[in-house]
């Protein structure tokens, strides 16, 4: 449901886009009580783009973060997201020069879609959806789907829209 871009100047290796994207996965289930399968992490290679910042050419990585918004999402819980994407960003990248995370960008934008082939719920309804949509999920887990399998299993274990 929340689709993180992750725009880079520095480079970096499949590794590196692994650990941040598993990372990134970790941290926002922790705190929004998401199930992994739903959390989408981009990388774009920006260095070779022009962007600007106070109308001067300005080389940065940068998140941009595009999450549901509702009532129950805190001030708190959005500075404790960007400052565990930095955190971790340090200890797989690094934290001078050109590898330093300049800014994560929470945008609050997505208020609906589909993914995976079910309607995306409005945030703080994910209990509810997930609870109306369990059937489904059991089917495609049965299927073979790893995914599916995983989400089931998460829910069943009181691990996923807690």
């Amino acid at each position: 449901m929340p689709a993180y871009e992750v725009e880079h100047i520095c480079s970096l290796s499949e590794s590196q886009k692994d650990e941040i994207a598993a990372a990134i996965t970790k941290i926002h289930c922790s705190l929004f009580k998401a199930a992994p399968v739903f959390v989408n992490v981009r990388f774009t290679d920006i260095s070779i783009h022009h962007t600007y910042v106070a109308g001067r050419k300005s080389k940065n990585n940068r998140i941009f973060a595009n999450l549901r918004w509702g009532p129950e999402r805190t001030s708190s819980q959005i500075d404790d997201l960007c400052n565990s994407i930095i955190a971790e960003w340090k200890k797989i990248v690094g934290g001078e020069g050109d590898k330093s995370m300049n800014s994560i960008f929470v945008l609050g934008n997505i208020i609906g879609g589909i993914e995976h082939g079910f309607s995306v719920p409005q945030a703080g309804h994910d209990r509810e959806w997930a609870a109306q949509n369990l059937p489904a999920f059991k089917k495609l887990a049965e299927e073979g789907n790893q995914d599916y399998q995983v989400l089931v299993d998460a829910i069943e274990g009181g691990h996923a829209f807690r």
